[in-house]
């Protein structure tokens, strides 16, 4: 593909790792800045102080960052994100609890949080963060589709498709079918879609 689009951009992409830069704490993790929206999903999730959610798409951006540049064959760029992202790593790694799942992030106080939402399960699967509680995170996932009522950050119509895709991804897609269905099927009557 063309490279070009990426190359002309480079000065936006440079602003914004500038503002996460600017924005990480002593822990290493990105925190949350009070005068901007942070969006996550349309849920409870925890905002304030570093949030696993927010660190882990910073990751995934990172490497993909990474691989652009190395595709414009920039390997000093490439070399940076993906130190940064590993660092990121490492200090995501440090907030799994003793059952293997990742908790929901570090309060503004520097504790860590207790929670451990979907969400943060979700995207820790999608990039790879913790092979050794992969099945420890999907079974969690699983457990979400048969029964909701114990989360209090329940992924919104918008972010359930991650759940989805990860769980089809790793075989369950007849177990995504049975959750969407009840969910999904009733809105053909209305020819739309609406919030759940």
């Amino acid at each position: 593909g063309d490279l070009e689009p990426f190359r002309a951009h480079r000065p936006v992409v440079e602003r914004a790792l500038a503002y996460f830069e600017a924005h990480t704490g002593k822990d290493g993790l990105v925190h949350y800045d009070p005068r901007y929206w942070l969006f996550l999903d349309w849920t409870k999730l925890p905002l304030e102080g570093a949030s696993s959610v927010y660190n882990l798409w910073l990751v995934l951006a990172l490497e993909r960052l990474a691989a652009m540049h190395r595709l414009t064959r920039d390997t000093t760029e490439a070399r940076r994100c993906e130190l940064w992202a590993r660092r990121l790593r490492k200090r995501l790694r440090a907030l799994l609890n003793s059952s293997g799942l990742l908790r929901d992030g570090i309060d503004p106080k520097g504790k860590v949080r207790s929670s451990t939402s979907p969400h943060a399960q979700t995207l820790s699967l999608m990039a790879g963060l913790a092979p050794e509680s992969a099945a420890v995170m999907e079974r969690f996932l699983l457990d979400y589709l048969q029964d909701e009522s114990g989360h209090t950050a329940k992924p919104s119509a918008y972010w359930i498709t991650y759940v989805y895709s990860t769980l089809a991804q790793l075989g369950h897609g007849a177990k995504v079918v049975a959750h969407l269905r009840p969910r999904w099927e009733p809105m053909i009557a209305q020819g739309s879609t609406f919030e759940l």
